[in-house]
């Protein structure tokens, strides 16, 4: 059992780490282009913060 949780929250860790990587990729450098950057900053380390805890 402990060893298929440990598989679970790998795969978790993957997702996460693609959909962080996708929105650093895409909603962030474009938020940087119209001038957003302290907003989405923001909203990127609360997410940070709520994921790594």
């Amino acid at each position: 059992m402990l060893l298929q949780i440990a598989v679970v929250r790998k795969a978790l860790d993957g997702a996460a780490k693609l959909l962080l990587k996708d929105h650093l990729e895409n909603c962030v450098v474009d938020a940087v282009h119209r001038g957003n950057e302290e907003q989405v900053i923001t909203e990127l380390n609360v997410a940070i913060n709520s994921y790594i805890r």
